[in-house]
């Protein structure tokens, strides 16, 4: 009986796509069986397993038990971007946060703004994904009365107002936060600059007026 029970289990056809079809002789029937093995024999699903697809790259596991389950796998053929695929290369989720460290002090007495040297690159994995900017760091200005005003550019494009996006109307070195999501709508390498701008168009004012001090500029792609 368990002899029996042991070829029953091993009944499954076998079909590969594109090859021969290997077939088993059917079952033998469950006639003259008592009740448990009969029921053993009702619950066998078969064909168990066929396994399909092979020549296209993909292997589908389909017929276990009532379910069926489908898993693609991405098979190594010479070509560069399916073999970087099929060995986990590529990396398809957002590109990892940059960060940009720098001290140098900048000065202008223009209205225009002005870049500084606190500017980082970042590459969009997609055009629909936006870029999150934080900046930190100091600015003044060196005559009471004037204004600095501090911006972030993408590329020449001021991203704030007229006005940037913070004013500095004090004599010494004050902290400066920005925050902006910005929407590059491209996938390309896209340059962000800290900017200041004088707001009288003749007294100086400064970014990172004390260089012991470090401003930094934080990237990171969001959706």
């Amino acid at each position: 009986m368990k002899k029996f029970l042991i070829v029953l289990l091993l009944w499954p056809s076998l079909a590969i796509a594109g090859g021969p079809k290997y077939t088993y002789p059917s079952p033998p029937s469950p006639q003259g069986l008592d009740d448990e093995m009969q029921n053993i024999y009702h619950n066998i699903s078969y064909p168990a397993i066929n396994f399909v697809n092979i020549s296209s790259g993909t292997i589908s596991f389909v017929n276990i038990t009532s379910a069926t389950v489908t898993n693609q796998l991405k098979v190594p053929n010479g070509s560069a971007s399916n073999d970087a695929a099929a060995f986990g290369q590529i990396y398809y989720g957002f590109q990892t946060a940059i960060q940009k460290l720098d001290a140098t002090n900048a000065t202008t007495t223009s209205s225009t703004f002005q870049n500084t040297s606190l500017a980082q690159a970042i590459t969009p994995t997609s055009s629909s994904h936006r870029i999150l900017i934080l900046v930190m760091g100091s600015a003044q200005s060196d005559t009471a009365g004037n204004v600095c005003r501090v911006t972030i550019a993408r590329g020449a494009a001021n991203l704030g107002s007229s006005h940037g996006f913070v004013v500095i109307g004090t004599t010494g070195a004050t902290p400066v936060m920005m925050a902006y999501i910005d929407n590059p709508a491209t996938a390309l390498s896209t340059t962000y600059t800290v900017q200041i701008a004088s707001a009288d168009n003749s007294h100086t004012v400064e970014w990172e007026p004390d260089t012991n001090a470090q401003g930094i500029m934080i990237l990171a792609e969001i959706q």
